[in-house]
């Protein structure tokens, strides 16, 4: 981990002398320090991340012709780190298909290779695009969440100095339809407690894998169908380190159609349940990981109960309550702790908060993301008739 930061801060000072070499042909070197002694020229970084093509972006799209074209862009901007972006067309029926097909005309979009496929969901079409890709790394690139700049070129250059890295990922930020700023994501670094034991998912989007640490012909379970990203970063740190860059390189954005959008409620909460069975029935796991069980069923306890937020059916407040006597400190070594304290109590003592919240809602009174999902997901009354 130390030594991937160390080979992160010599990022911003690559890419200058990268880009005054290029008007200068000054031939000056540069020097990674860390655990390997690797020592390069300029005149080798700028072979190593220009010349030679490494990464294959793989973007499933299901009817997003609207944001498709400023991921492509985004992607093509990266420069030639990019070895292919192939998008994989979910049985769209808003012309997608034929909006690539007529990109793929023009000079500057060779690289790219679409396929279509009927639809299927989001799995099944990243692991098509991951059977047809050919680079060492591979980064899933959602059709409606553009990257940032230098975002590959910075993921890469972390994991090619640190070799037990399997992973690399950025800080991002939440876009709306429109493309403005919601909110600045600040990630966690990596610690599998985190990641395995208390359900964190640090990973956001464009999180680069070394395609080496990818066990079998598939990237995502697709059995999981919102839980199946978060399921991928459990396998993969299996196989290696996860390093964070701690800078803003990518871009979610938030809609209804979203995935995590979606899944509240019954479904997901059976999921979370599905998900900690499966993977601690494995049996290539560590000592160190099997004895986070306990630990991670409690937190599975916690995420599956708040469901009852958004479907007022469920167990929620059992199941709450249950995480806290299996695992008391659950909350406590997360940074979100008052949150959480109060998100279970608002479902312990349900519907009392959900009502004390349409009224602030009523009265312009700021509301937790979670509240307001909460209010919309039951279609509360309350949101029509604010605006009449």
């Amino acid at each position: 981990m130390l030594f991937g930061l160390r080979c992160y801060r010599r990022i911003d000072a690559l890419q200058y002398e990268r880009r005054s070499a290029e008007s200068s042909n000054d031939k000056q070197k540069t020097q990674c320090k860390g655990s390997l002694d690797c020592y390069t020229s300029y005149e080798e970084e700028v072979i190593n991340f220009n010349s030679f093509e490494k990464v294959s972006v793989i973007t499933p799209s299901y009817n997003c012709r609207s944001t498709l074209l400023s991921v492509i862009e985004s992607v093509r901007e990266q420069g030639t780190v990019v070895l292919e972006h192939i998008i994989v067309d979910d049985g769209s029926n808003d012309g997608t298909y034929e909006l690539i097909d007529e990109l793929r005309e023009s000079r500057n979009y060779k690289h790219i290779k679409v396929v279509r496929q009927v639809n299927s969901g989001e799995a099944s079409a990243v692991n098509h695009g991951f059977e047809l890709s050919r680079g060492e790394f591979v980064l899933i690139v959602n059709a409606d969440d553009p990257l940032l700049r230098d975002c590959i070129y910075k993921l890469l250059s972390v994991l090619s100095c640190s070799p037990d890295v399997v992973v690399a990922y950025p800080d991002w930020k939440m876009i709306g339809e429109d493309g403005e700023t919601l909110r600045k994501i600040y990630t966690l670094d990596f610690k599998i407690q985190s990641l395995i034991g208390d359900l964190v998912c640090v990973v956001g989007p464009a999180g680069l894998i070394r395609r080496s640490a990818v066990k079998g012909k598939f990237l995502r379970d697709q059995k999981y169908t919102y839980l199946g990203d978060y399921e991928m970063w459990m396998r993969l740190s299996l196989q290696g380190g996860f390093t964070r860059v701690p800078e803003i390189l990518a871009t979610w954005r938030k809609t209804n159609g979203n995935a995590t959008s979606r899944g509240r409620g019954k479904d997901i909460s059976q999921e979370y349940f599905r998900l900690n069975r499966d993977f601690f029935n494995r049996s290539d796991l560590l000592p160190e990981v099997k004895k986070l069980e306990r630990r991670a069923l409690a937190h599975t306890y916690y995420y599956a109960g708040i469901q009852k937020l958004f479907c007022p059916e469920l167990a929620g407040r059992r199941q709450v309550i249950r995480s806290w006597i299996m695992w008391p400190v659950a909350f406590s070594k997360n940074r979100s702790i008052k949150r959480s304290k109060l998100i279970s109590i608002a479902v312990i003592f349900y519907p009392v908060p959900l009502l004390i919240a349409r009224i602030l809602y009523f009265f312009n009174v700021p509301l937790p993301e979670i509240a307001k999902d909460a209010l919309l997901s039951q279609k509360a009354d309350i949101v029509s008739l604010k605006h009449n």
